[in-house]
């Protein structure tokens, strides 16, 4: 299921949290290239929207920052997986 780019209203508020020194949590969509959907990650910059992938992310359990798009990445926390039964 996909999900909707960041708007640019959850931008702006991406940015107030980076301004006032907290790294705001995001969701990776199935857009996302090498990181599994639904993985969470940490904001740490904003770059220029002009230059496409601005979006500086470090993954959940890496020291890597990577760059994202706006349709990689979501504020909507993905339900939690229900436990298979054995």
């Amino acid at each position: 299921m996909s999900k909707a780019a960041l708007s640019s209203e959850q931008l702006d508020s991406i940015r107030a949290e980076l301004a006032a020194g907290t790294t705001p949590t995001v969701w990776f969509t199935a857009s996302a290239v090498g990181v599994p959907e639904g993985r969470s990650g940490k904001v740490i910059a904003l770059g220029e929207p002009a230059e496409g992938d601005f979006i500086q992310v470090r993954p959940a359990g890496s020291k890597d920052v990577l760059s994202f798009s706006t349709a990689e990445v979501t504020l909507t926390k993905p339900p939690r997986k229900k436990p298979e039964k054995m």
